[in-house]
């Protein structure tokens, strides 16, 4: 443990101030003078001849200490070596340690004063000793020993008080300067050790802080990790950019979704690759965001090297410095190409349901005036024939118009039914394409020479509004396939039965055809090979949804140059027998009359089926209300009832009829031009009675009419 006074004495050494004097001991000289060889010694120390007393100092004795002004502390032993060495010994142990030793013998033999000599040097290492003693009394050979002791000063006789005052003198001022370079050593180890323990507790923190900063930046390097990792295989783009957009960095699903290149990804503006319809908006949102410094938040297309478009949401935050300014942007990006597929699937689905509805409630409109106009040509037809022949053929010629609409009608009908969720019944193939391509006919004829080859298909179990949505866009897609002043253009459709029984439909243009490169992708969303602006790249992945969706299976071959071909695959029904309907002539002879009661709004329709009804009793009403009013006071065979009529319609009147005359109720034949509402369509495919389709088949419906001849219900009697 380190001296408090030595630590004091320290720090006043590291300021720079010298130690006080009384922190370094006095040097004290120890006179062994047994035979007064050197007289009064204290005199002579004192250089007066005269000894003076100390401050609380005894009188010199023998065996006594004196301190004699300007002389340093002595003390005068008359005793023997032995004495003289336990004395330097305890004087030792009290740490009032002895500076020089003057030694003055007479008598005594050399090896005795050397060994007694030494052993006083060895009693104490800073002891120093002035040895004066007459030749006679040491061999030469001791003499010479001691000599080359530096600690020894061997005074020759004849001995003079000067020369022992000097010798005692210098070696006072020796052993004070080695006291000051013993003090300054233990002062500059005190301070060493000092420093170093100083230096050891700022080693130590130094260790600590260092292993606390590399846990630090081992903590870090493992978050860095975790979030590289996390970056790389998130679900979703993570980019940085610069101010003007360009990325310093992006993970891999961000370059997935842009579609650019590994290599170029970080130096890619993050307005690169875009679509050009979106461009424009795009940059216009840029700029805002760059100029209000705010989130940038926008959904565009980005355009691959090979034509791929891909729907993208991004976000981007900005980044600012201290002062304010934009330095970057850090943001995701997102695939939303199925999510926009989706909502384009039920954009086009709603605008499907609308041109349906439009397109039922169209064909309603039309049936009802062609109705009659067909009832009253077949009328006219009926009773010219023979007369007026070339009235005959101008009303035959109408007629066949009014026929030709009628069929238009029929399959604009079929398509109204696109909107039907899962509404599959049994799907004659044949004449579903036969009315896609006479949909289609105005657009082929102008464009190309059609060849049909359609074979005994099998029946399939489907939603015929959807099937014929997909004949439909595969024949749209053969015709833009093909140049528009192109010679030699040529459309293919074929329907046959393969080896399993499935129905197979094919449709085979010589156009340009598809590169092999982006064959496997043509039922992709969103995937076009025409030009922007004139396709959306939904037509053909819609179809394959529903071909798929149908339990089949939709397959594509071309060849650039020569031309491309569709096949449908579609699960055929096992076939069954069905019953033959005979069809009765066109002038049905009729066998017995029938009263019937017509409710139809449209007046001139049901005029013309009065006319052509001529040989039964007839009534026409024009509402519900009229009809029941009829009912209670009339028996009726049937009832030939319009379903869409304003006030009460078909189905309300029908409901009074099953509550009023059940009987009756069985006998109610329904005459629709189209259901075109989602209840009316409920209705019909409930209700068990039988239905005619305005306009009508004269002689099926004259049919129909015989066969309820003679079943009048009658109205209940009144009470």
């Amino acid at each position: 443990m380190i001296d408090p006074a030595l630590l004091r004495t320290c720090a006043l050494a590291a300021e720079g101030i010298p130690a006080p004097p009384s922190s370094r001991p006095e040097g004290r000289v120890l006179v062994l003078d047994a035979v007064a060889v050197l007289g009064d010694f204290a005199s002579m120390l004192a250089g007066t001849g005269q000894p003076r007393r100390g401050s609380g100092e005894a009188a010199p004795t023998v065996g006594g200490s004196t301190d004699v002004g300007g002389a340093p502390p002595f003390e005068i032993l008359r005793d023997d070596l032995e004495a003289a060495v336990q004395c330097v010994i305890a004087a030792r142990e009290k740490n009032r340690s002895f500076a020089v030793a003057v030694v003055a013998v007479a008598g005594a033999t050399g090896p005795d004063v050397s060994a007694a000599v030494s052993r006083l040097l060895a009693a104490d290492a800073d002891l120093q000793i002035v040895l004066c003693m007459p030749r006679s009394a040491m061999s030469p050979a001791s003499l010479e020993g001691l000599e080359h002791d530096a600690r020894v000063v061997v005074l020759r006789p004849p001995v003079q008080q000067t020369d022992v005052l000097l010798a005692v003198r210098s070696l006072l001022q020796k052993w004070d300067l080695l006291q000051q370079v013993a003090q300054q050593r233990a002062i500059l180890e005190a301070v060493v050790a000092l420093r170093t323990a100083e230096l050891a507790a700022v080693n130590t923190e130094l260790v600590e802080d260092i292993m606390r900063r590399e846990a630090a930046e081992a903590a870090l390097a493992a978050s860095e990790r975790r979030f590289s990792a996390l970056a790389a295989r998130a679900p979703v783009g993570i980019f940085e950019a610069e101010a003007d957009g360009r990325w310093t960095y992006a993970n891999e699903r961000c370059l997935d979704v842009v579609s650019c290149a590994e290599e170029a990804g970080p130096r890619v503006s993050l307005l690169s690759g875009v679509h050009s319809d979106d461009a424009a908006a795009l940059r216009d949102n840029w700029q805002k965001s760059v100029g209000d410094l705010a989130e940038l938040q926008s959904e565009h297309r980005y355009v691959a090297p090979d034509g791929q478009t891909v729907w993208a949401s991004v976000t981007a935050l900005p980044e600012r410095d201290e002062a304010g300014n934009l330095t970057g942007w850090i943001g995701t990006i997102s695939d939303v190409s199925e999510r926009k597929l989706r909502e384009m699937q039920l954009t086009l689905a709603d605008r499907l349901t609308s041109m349906g509805t439009l397109a039922a409630g169209l064909a309603h409109e039309i049936n009802n005036p062609l109705a009659y106009v067909i009832v009253n040509l077949e009328m006219a037809l009926e009773q010219l024939a023979g007369d007026k022949r070339e009235v005959v053929e101008m009303l035959a010629d109408a007629h066949n118009g009014a026929e030709r609409v009628r069929e238009l009608v029929a399959q604009l009908k079929t398509f109204s039914r696109v909107d039907e969720a899962e509404a599959r019944a049994p799907v004659a193939m044949v004449p579903l394409i036969e009315a896609s391509l006479k949909m289609t006919s105005n657009q082929i004829r102008h464009r190309a020479k059609l060849t049909c080859d359609l074979g005994a298909v099998p029946q399939v179990l489907g939603d015929e509004g959807r099937l014929a949505q997909v004949v439909v866009n595969l024949l749209v897609n053969a015709i833009q396939a093909l140049p528009a002043d192109g010679e030699g253009n040529e459309i293919r459709v074929t329907a046959c039965a393969s080896a399993s029984g499935e129905a197979v439909i094919e449709v085979r243009d010589n156009g340009c055809g598809i590169p092999t490169t982006v064959l496997s992708r043509v039922f992709d969303p969103f995937f076009t090979t025409k030009r922007v602006g004139e396709g959306t790249g939904l037509g053909l992945s819609i179809c394959h949804t529903i071909v798929t969706s149908h339990g089949g299976r939709m397959e594509v071959e071309s060849e650039v140059g020569r031309g491309t071909v569709f096949r449908v695959t579609l699960p055929g029904l096992a076939p069954r027998g069905e019953p033959v309907a005979a069809e009765g002539p066109k002038s049905t002879q009729l066998r017995s009359a029938a009263r019937v009661l017509v409710v139809d709004d449209e007046p001139h329709l049901g005029a013309a089926l009065r006319r052509s009804l001529g040989g039964h009793e007839v009534d026409v009403v024009r509402s519900g209300a009229e009809a029941l009013r009829k009912l209670e006071s009339s028996g009726y065979d049937m009832v030939l009832c319009d379903l869409m009529m304003p006030g009460m319609s078909g189905m309300q009147l029908f409901a009074r009829i099953q509550r009023s005359w059940p009987s009756l109720a069985k006998r109610v034949v329904f005459m629709t031009g189209g259901a075109f509402t989602p209840e009316t369509q409920a209705f019909l495919e409930e209700a068990p009675n039988a239905r005619v389709l305005k306009p009508f088949d004269l002689a099926e419906l004259r049919t129909l009419v015989s066969r309820h001849a003679g079943r009048m219900t009658l109205p209940p009697p009144a009470i």
